[in-house]
């Protein structure tokens, strides 16, 4: 569902909006050199020439207003058809020698870019009768509307026509080309878009596989596990023995618990959206040594204090990544190790903040420490984990833009 507007819904909008900024820079080109080629008319006091520029101007002023509350079709057609009407009006006033008629060049050029290509009648309506008011121009001489302006009008009017049209023209193909490479930058980046939520997509599909079936057996292995003590502890009658099938249950169940917070903090990690806001790291180390306070019996925790003014991230990942790594620490002690220690060092520089999170428990194998991220990953069958909580710890590291790195070895 989230790939549908990439592939439908944006080219169609980008296009609709490519075609009213085409039309509102050519209304405001046009309109500059309307006023720029109508000095001659003025100069000469030609009322007839004059009052049909104010009315092109009226009609230009309606289209842009109409292209701007996003009537892009209505605008364009006005357009198209009074001016190619206009022109020919004005051609009919001044003769051909005043070269009213090049004006046919930009609107011919414009109009496979202004208008709708998809409504095909309309489209070669608008191109026949522009194409047959420019040729009726050249046909059609002093009939009743020719007004024989002055010899040094034409001289003045001819050449500035001409130079307006040329430079609507080549202005008009230059926005059409850098609308052009705009969409298909705009492309480009939709096609790497899409890419990415395929990519993310098929990720998620594998995940989920792999997710059931792992789901599906850690679920079940401890409520086995418990059942089966409980028809154990049916048949036995020594106090010592059923207290031993209780811690055995309860780790059981403990264990389950686990998983079940893992899976819960997987979902929120992939669900949520990023929430940057203020974090007071010394108090979120706490809190996640707090959390985990059933398992640091015997072992000497000390967390460095830094001042950690002005750093921004998001709350619930790094609480994630906190409760995870301490979690592991704690877990994975060595009974041996006098004394068991955990150590935490935050530090910041005002722009990055850095965690180091050593301890001398049970360690890892060298070949195993490039896998402990991948989920439900584990070193031992009878590994405490799920196998989960480091992969999750590397997505939320992800989602803020971090990294994480481990060193260890098997003790």
């Amino acid at each position: 569902m989230e790939t549908t507007p990439l592939i439908s819904v944006e080219p169609y909008l980008e296009g609709e909006k490519k075609r009213q900024r085409l039309l509102s820079k050519l209304i405001k080109v046009a309109v500059l050199l309307i006023l720029l080629s109508s000095i001659p008319e003025l100069y000469y006091g030609i009322v007839e020439s004059i009052l049909l520029i104010g009315i092109t101007l009226v009609i230009f002023a309606v289209a842009y207003y109409l292209n701007k509350e996003n009537q892009t079709d209505i605008a364009a057609n006005i357009i198209i058809l009074s001016l190619s009407l206009l022109l020919f009006v004005q051609t009919l006033q001044l003769g051909t020698a005043s070269f009213t008629q090049v004006y046919y060049l930009p609107l011919v050029t414009g109009i496979p870019f202004i208008l709708d290509t998809k409504k095909k009648v309309l489209f070669i309506f608008h191109l026949a009768h522009v194409v047959f008011f420019c040729l009726a121009s050249f046909i059609i001489e002093d009939v009743f509307l020719h007004i024989n302006p002055p010899l040094e009008f034409t001289d003045m009017n001819g050449p500035i026509n001409m130079l307006c049209a040329l430079f609507m023209s080549a202005f008009f193909m230059w926005s059409m080309i850098q609308d052009t490479i705009k969409s298909q930058s705009l492309l480009m980046l939709a096609k790497q878009r899409l890419e990415q939520r395929n990519d993310s997509l098929t990720k998620s599909n594998q995940e989920l596989d792999h997710l059931v079936y792992s789901i599906s057996h850690d679920l079940r292995a401890p409520i086995a596990t418990a059942l089966g003590l409980i028809e154990v502890s049916r048949l036995e009658s020594d106090p010592e023995k059923l207290r031993y099938y209780e811690s055995l249950k309860e780790s059981s169940l403990k264990r389950l618990d686990n998983f079940i917070i893992d899976i819960l903090n997987y979902l929120k990690n992939n669900r949520m959206d990023l929430s940057i806001e203020p974090i007071d790291i010394q108090a979120e180390i706490q809190h996640a040594i707090q959390m985990n306070a059933l398992h640091n019996s015997g072992v000497d925790i000390k967390v460095e204090e830094i001042i950690c003014d002005g750093y921004y991230s998001d709350r619930n990942r790094i609480r994630i990544i906190l409760n995870n790594l301490i979690s592991n620490a704690l877990k994975y002690t060595r009974e041996e190790a006098q004394p068991k220690y955990l150590q935490i060092k935050p530090s910041y520089d005002g722009t990055h903040l850095k965690l180091v999170i050593q301890d001398n428990g049970v360690g890892i194998h060298s070949e195993y420490l490039d896998k402990i991220f991948l989920m439900f990953f584990k070193t031992d069958e009878k590994s405490k984990g799920s196998g989960i909580g480091l992969y999750i710890t590397k997505e939320a590291v992800n989602k803020i833009f971090g990294t994480i790195e481990v060193e260890s070895k098997k003790m």
